[in-house]
C-alpha cells in the first residue's frame, strides 16, 4: 500500500464520516472539513458536543440537578448555623457548670 492509496482511505473515511453526520445531525460546511480531514478526532467531539435530538432533555436534567445542589448548600449552610448555635448554647452550659463547681469548691475550703 502506496502513501497516495492510504491517503486516499483516510480521505474516503472522512468523506463517508461526514456523510453519515450529516445525515444524523446538523452538520456546518466547517465541521464537514473538519471531519473529512481530522476524522478520527473530530468525529468524538461532534459527538459529545451535544447538539443531538436528546440535547434538550440533558440540559433540563443538568439544570434539576443544579437545584438540587443549590438545595443542598443551604441546607448544609442551615445545619451548620444550628450547630454553631447548640455548641455556643452548650459552652455556655458548661461555662455555668464550671461557675457552680467553683463556687462549691470555695464553699468547701471554708
Amino acid at each position: 500500500m502506496t502513501l497516495a492509496m492510504l491517503g486516499g482511505v483516510y480521505l474516503g473515511v472522512g468523506v463517508v464520516a461526514a456523510f453519515a453526520l450529516v445525515a444524523t445531525r446538523r452538520l456546518t460546511a466547517a465541521d464537514g472539513t473538519l471531519v473529512v480531514v481530522l476524522w478520527p478526532i473530530w468525529i468524538p467531539l461532534s459527538l459529545a458536543r451535544g447538539d443531538g435530538p436528546d440535547a434538550p432533555a440533558i440540559e433540563a436534567r443538568i439544570r434539576e440537578l443544579t437545584g438540587h445542589a443549590e438545595e443542598v448548600a443551604t441546607l448544609r449552610r442551615l445545619a451548620l448555623a444550628r450547630l454553631h448555635a447548640d455548641a455556643a448554647r452548650l459552652r455556655g452550659e458548661l461555662a455555668e457548670v464550671e461557675r457552680k463547681i467553683m463556687e462549691y469548691d470555695l464553699s468547701e475550703a471554708r
